[in-house]
């Protein structure tokens, strides 16, 4: 815990800095509501989350069954870019 990870944009630019503040490790299918939830991404139910991740995970090749071992990672945000980068010119 207390371990600090840089947060990238999609050009690999620095846009925000988040701390580790606790990890689980538990089944994809025990995956509590909570932590979906947390996550932010807009799904409605766990069973929502369960089929957006599964999807992801599968596009990659990866077999994901209830059973499959997963970590939980919490954390808190530490610093964020004071940039707007929508408003970056290239």
């Amino acid at each position: 815990m207390g371990e600090q990870l840089t947060l990238v944009n999609d050009d690999l630019e620095g846009v925000g800095v988040v701390e580790v503040t606790r990890i689980e490790f538990t089944t994809f299918g025990a995956v509590p509501r909570s932590f979906a939830l947390a996550e932010s991404e807009g799904d409605a139910s766990i069973e929502e989350w369960r089929a957006g991740h599964r999807r992801f995970w599968e596009g990659d090749g990866l077999a994901v069954t209830d059973e499959m071992p997963v970590m939980l990672i919490y954390f808190k945000l530490v610093s964020a870019a004071t940039h707007d980068p929508m408003s970056s010119t290239k």
